[in-house]
């Protein structure tokens, strides 16, 4: 039997204004197109075995991530990397809206509050101490609040730096020879020089202010880069063994430097400072909350633009993992492994609630794409929706007949 083409009506996801905690809210908050077939084929028509059922997809559409419709008006779903409730895009665009337009510091605290359970663990803290300041000082600004922690940041920061960087430094004089490491050696007694200058003064106007040289993360980092990809293949992969026990340690070492979206006093440290705006400090409490489109199976790993490697996650998260594979993410965060079926849960949820019609088989294929990705170690329960093999397969086939035509019409529109 020929399948029958899919189009894409109008049948628009009602839309909550809810802003209460998670376990009450889980929506849509923009109005994602949902597929409804005409001239159904039976299912018999794309039912396979089980051993070669798939959810691998070989081309990807115009858009990195424009497959991924169904997903991004989510509201509030738990992220996959990090257990916590996230802010659609839509959403989002709406917050810091409100926050641009907003009349006073205190505003800006009201637009987050009802989003709390969404910040991140270092914004939520400073959220706490900002609107804890401004209830007690009303008249003060939020940069005002963080410059008068800024003398204890600065000091537990340079602290914390160059703990870490006297570590990098002794353990390279353990390593033999490599191209560069004398460079490298170089930016870390530089940036240890650095953190022993850290100290705050007040300039002319009377504002608190970094003095002495400040120390460049970013600088060190890529100087680690130029000598690890000595030992690297075009997919970040060593040639050997040996030189991965080497570098592994070290590498783990430079990513625990405090950066401000995942240290306190970090994030102190750089809105803190006379130049930092309340709008822009308000913004970068609630923007790393927001969804952004995950590739399971990344890009540079040769990961498709395709809904079945697609996830929600934070951006926060979305940049912590890098180019890291799964399995190497899994490794290195096995509390993912919870935050995952939590994400799935939540899929599953809206499925019941009949707001991912035509796309009740993505848990499914999340579920297969994870496990493949994460070497095993990602095995998440989607027994809940008990669709048979040949629902699934049905689902799959009509989403990759409307998949080819949304290609074919931007192809044709380019």
């Amino acid at each position: 039997m020929e399948i029958s083409k899919i189009c894409l009506n109008n049948a628009f996801f009602q839309r909550k204004n809810n802003n209460s905690v998670h376990e009450k809210t889980l929506n849509f908050s923009t109005n994602p197109l949902s597929c409804k077939l005409l001239n159904s084929p039976s299912a018999d028509t794309f039912v396979k075995s089980p051993e070669s059922l798939s959810f691998t997809s070989n081309r990807g559409p115009a858009g990195k991530t424009s497959e991924a419709f169904i997903l991004k008006g989510i509201d509030r779903i738990r992220g996959p990397y990090s257990g916590i409730p996230m802010i659609s895009r839509d959403t989002m665009e709406q917050l810091c809206d409100r926050i641009d337009k907003a009349n006073s510091p205190q505003d800006m605290m009201n637009i987050i509050r009802p989003y709390q359970d969404c910040l991140q663990p270092v914004q939520k803290e400073v959220f706490y101490l900002v609107d804890g300041y401004l209830n007690k000082y009303p008249n003060a600004s939020i940069n005002e609040c963080l410059a008068s922690k800024l003398p204890t940041s600065v000091r537990r920061l340079g602290e914390k730096e160059r703990q870490i960087l006297t570590t990098i430094h002794d353990s390279l004089d353990t390593i033999t020879f490599r191209p560069d490491k004398n460079k490298l050696k170089r930016v870390v007694n530089d940036g240890i020089r650095k953190t022993r200058e850290y100290t705050t003064g007040t300039n002319k106007k009377g504002e608190t202010v970094i003095t002495g040289s400040n120390f460049r993360r970013k600088k060190l980092i890529n100087s680690f880069k130029d000598v690890k990809s000595y030992y690297c293949d075009n997919n970040n992969e060593f040639y050997y063994k040996s030189d991965e026990r080497i570098f592994t340690p070290l590498e783990k070492l430079y990513e625990s430097l405090p950066e401000s979206k995942y240290d306190f006093d970090a994030f102190v440290v750089k809105y803190g400072q006379p130049n930092k705006s309340n709008k822009e400090i308000a913004r970068n409490i609630i923007q790393p909350s927001m969804a952004t489109v995950e590739h399971i199976k990344t890009v540079k790993h040769g990961g498709k633009n395709d809904l079945r490697n697609f996830m929600l996650a934070t951006d926060i998260k979305n940049s912590e993992r890098s180019d890291d594979n799964l399995a190497t993410y899994t490794r290195k965060h096995p509390e993912i492994k919870q935050y995952c079926q939590w994400y799935t849960d939540d899929i599953i949820g809206l499925i019941k609630d009949g707001k991912m019609k035509g796309y009740e088989w993505y848990p499914y294929a999340l579920k297969e794409t994870l496990k493949n990705e994460s070497a095993g170690e990602i095995v998440i329960d989607v027994s809940e929706l008990n669709l048979t093999e040949k629902q699934i397969q049905r689902g799959i086939a009509y989403y990759e007949v409307a998949r080819e035509e949304r290609l074919t019409r931007a192809n044709e529109m380019h």
